[in-house]
């Protein structure tokens, strides 16, 4: 270690990411939660602190550990990003203890709380500019084991909309699969709002993830009737900068259909198409835009 690494170590002050534990001296299984991985995502975060006081009052099986804000100064701040190092806390894997506040949130995540873990269920939602559908996003990854639970679990979940996606280029979905550490990424509740519907349906996710994972009694829940798994989503992003207009999309649109337009500060209009068909899962109702940003998410089966 030379002496810039030890300065910069000195410099950087170890990451407290208020983590709340809570067991009932029983065995099982070691479930992390997280929320606020986005700092303006804020059903995730309501429902995360209701189920640490939840359980602290409902007997269970193993250990629950919960991180209701990963993203502090984001949430100080409003905003998605970490204003700190203006960084993206989910584009940050593997993250590293010398490196940013992000870098430096990120590998105390993986390595405190992720990598011990049996699973981690990690609670999303539309921040001030996102519209969304309620789903929830489960990956499939070549690990037989993994992958049957999954697979049992999805017949257990109450959600219209699944999405069950190969593993690809998800660098820490591989590195969690190859530990045999199950994940879950549940989204509920659009543009900022924490309504009573939104996080319910987060607590009640993760509510029947414990029964799976048997650190709850088993209970024959009344499964959605019409649940749709889809299996790719695919992002439609901005090409340029400018005044984004969406139009007013159906659930269900087709490959080339016009989704809206951006508008350069000049006047000048682009259009933006769909690149493919399928449910809009997600969709950016904010103004502005950036080249790179996500104007919509479409799933597939």
């Amino acid at each position: 270690m030379n002496w810039l690494t030890r300065l910069f170590q000195k410099q950087s002050p170890q990451i407290d990411l208020h983590a709340i534990t809570v067991s009932h001296g029983l065995p099982g299984p070691r479930l992390v939660i997280t929320a606020g991985m986005d700092g303006d995502e804020y059903a995730g975060i309501e429902a995360a602190y209701r189920l640490s006081e939840q359980y602290r009052k409902i007997k269970f099986y193993g250990i629950i550990t919960i991180i209701p804000i990963v993203n502090l100064p984001g949430f100080q701040n409003e905003v998605s990003w970490n204003p700190i190092d203006r960084k993206y806390l989910k584009r940050c894997f593997p993250g590293s203890s010398t490196g940013s506040d992000t870098e430096r949130r990120i590998h105390a995540l993986y390595n405190q709380y992720i990598y011990p873990s049996t699973m981690w269920i990690d609670l999303h939602d539309g921040s001030l500019t996102e519209s969304l559908l309620p789903f929830v996003w489960l990956y499939k990854t070549k690990y037989a084991a993994i992958d049957i639970w999954t697979e049992s679990l999805i017949k257990q979940l109450r959600s219209d909309h699944i999405l069950y996606k190969p593993i690809t280029y998800e660098r820490a979905m591989q590195a969690l699969a190859r530990k045999g550490i199950r994940y879950m990424l549940t989204e509920s509740g659009s543009n900022g709002g924490h309504t009573e519907v939104a996080v319910a349906r987060h607590i009640q996710w993760v509510e029947t993830t414990m029964r799976h994972l048997h650190m709850l009694p088993e209970q024959v829940v009344p499964k959605s009737s019409q649940t749709a798994v889809y299996t790719d989503l695919i992002f439609v992003t901005a090409r340029s900068e400018g005044v984004w207009r969406i139009d007013d999309l159906e659930d269900t649109i087709a490959v080339k259909q016009r989704i809206g337009e951006i508008a350069a500060y000049d006047g000048k209009r682009r259009i933006v198409y769909a690149a493919a068909s399928g449910r809009v899962l997600w969709k950016k109702t904010g103004l502005h835009v950036k080249i790179g940003d996500v104007l919509a998410a479409i799933a597939s089966f």
